[in-house]
């Protein structure tokens, strides 16, 4: 089984200071946009749950700037934006530290709780990544099952 969906904007960066799911955090948006273009795409695919397989993630990020070289506002260091989505993609730590944004509350599709594609990101065995220029800022997302 594939699913592939295109989320506009920029894909989540994980940074390790803050959680991306943090009330305080402006990565949250981007999380929600991410879950509920995932959300979707499952729907009309007639993908009910996470999938349960092992999985290959593919990561395509169209920006007009993909360096420093670019501009001071390039996209994205690519290990942080394939770390922002494999965090999306999966349930949000569950401790009592963690504050979700209140974003998250306006669609129960996006319950920080639920997995979207997966139940935990050990499951992504492979992974594609890559950066392109683009007039337009946005990513698409493929996930594969790896059937042994």
């Amino acid at each position: 089984m594939q699913l592939t969906f295109t989320v506009d904007g920029k894909p989540p960066k994980k940074d390790g200071g803050q959680s991306l799911w943090s009330e305080k955090s402006k990565q949250s948006p981007l999380v929600f946009k991410l879950r509920s273009e995932a959300t979707k795409s499952m729907k009309q695919a007639g993908i009910e749950g996470p999938f349960q397989a092992n999985l290959k993630l593919v990561l395509k990020v169209f920006s007009p700037f993909i360096t420093h070289k670019d501009q001071h506002n390039h996209v994205g260091d690519l290990d942080t934006l394939v770390a922002g989505v494999f965090e999306a993609i999966q349930p949000a730590p569950q401790n009592e530290t963690l504050h979700p944004n209140p974003i998250f509350e306006t669609n129960s599709d996006t319950n920080p709780k639920i997995p979207i594609i997966t139940e935990n990101d050990s499951q992504i065995v492979e992974v594609e990544a890559q950066k392109i220029k683009s007039n337009e800022t946005y990513y698409t997302v493929t996930i594969e099952e790896i059937i042994e």
